[in-house]
């Protein structure tokens, strides 16, 4: 299983790993970062957003279920992924 489907249907993402954290924000799974060096802007920005939370104490992880279980899914039609790659060459 590819990380991207583990990391949709995960209650919760504890990692140091910005690509890893970037997802799960992305994909709306609560998500903390253990990284203790300077953070990028992105991961920045997500900690003002609430979307991304250090975790500099155990105690502050919130270990709950999510209430949509990650078991909702987004269709996409690939045809609008194309025409948007597409209208970068225009």
């Amino acid at each position: 299983m590819d990380a991207q489907s583990l990391i949709a249907l995960a209650d919760v993402v504890v990692s140091a790993g910005g690509t890893m954290n970037r997802e799960a924000a992305a994909l709306g799974v609560p998500v903390y970062t253990t990284y203790g060096g300077r953070l990028g802007g992105v991961d920045e920005a997500l900690i003002r957003e609430g979307r991304l939370r250090p975790l500099t104490d155990p105690r502050a992880l919130d270990l709950s279920k999510r209430l949509d279980g990650g078991s909702s899914r987004t269709r996409r039609d690939p045809a609008e992924l194309l025409g948007l790659l597409l209208s970068a060459l225009d």
